[in-house]
């Protein structure tokens, strides 16, 4: 399905049964998913999740997760978290999926708990 259509599906199921449609995008939470976080939810995620687990995971991102995430950082902490990233060296794709697993694992998690929202969710 198309991410096109699968919105659409989804929109309907909003007006059918709002509920089943937020279980559903939960399910569906994946790594790249933090970049849309509001800014408070991404400081809730990244005080629950291991540093090593998310720097692994960001080394395979193209950029925009980490950008956002550095976004809800003190300067700081973003400066050391870009100079850990660029320190860690190379590191094996199946540890960057499996680390990018964990985190949206941890998503998942969090949305399933109210911990965090998704903008869509707030809406529906």
């Amino acid at each position: 399905m198309s991410e096109g259509s699968a919105a659409a599906a989804l929109s309907q199921l909003d007006r059918n049964d709002a509920e089943l449609a937020a279980r559903l995008r939960v399910r569906n939470l994946e790594f790249e998913d933090l970049a849309r976080l509001p800014e408070a939810d991404r400081k809730t995620f990244l005080r629950n999740v291991a540093a090593s687990t998310l720097l692994h995971a960001l080394k395979g991102s193209d950029g925009r997760v980490l950008d956002a995430l550095t976004a809800a950082m003190s300067r700081t902490a973003a400066q050391r978290m870009r100079v850990d990233l660029d320190t860690l060296g190379p590191v094996p794709v199946t540890a960057i999926q499996a680390a990018q697993e964990a985190v949206g694992e941890h998503l998942r998690r969090l949305a399933a708990e109210g911990a965090i929202q998704f903008p869509e969710e707030e809406a529906a």
